[in-house]
């Protein structure tokens, strides 16, 4: 089932390589992620996995247990649509790293 969790960290050099880390060391692969920066000096990372539920709760726990990670919220994506999209609570202001590299040409 996918996953979605949303990781609030301090912006310092490192936290998402720790955050990408603990992903890999439970063999869980990335479907999506997003980084973006909020205020005073606070980014918000969305991270998609496609994993079961007891295994994103205990990413969940062991990510809250870094250096940098202010707060870690994790839920079922129930809604996910098909495509690189990002996962979102306000989808205009937020987008998936693959659009910001490959920008579509009309």
């Amino acid at each position: 089932m996918k996953h979605t969790l949303r990781i609030i960290v301090l912006d310092r050099p490192s936290v998402l390589a720790r955050v990408a880390g603990q992903v890999g060391r439970r063999s869980v692969n990335i479907d999506h992620f997003t980084a973006r920066n909020i205020a005073d000096g606070k980014t918000v990372i969305t991270i998609g996995i496609d994993t079961d539920e007891h295994l994103a709760e205990r990413l969940a726990k062991g990510i809250a247990r870094l250096i940098d990670v202010l707060d870690v919220d994790w839920k079922p994506d129930v809604s996910r649509p098909d495509g690189p999209v990002a996962i979102a609570e306000d989808r205009r202001t937020e987008r998936s790293v693959e659009e910001d590299r490959c920008p579509r040409t009309r």
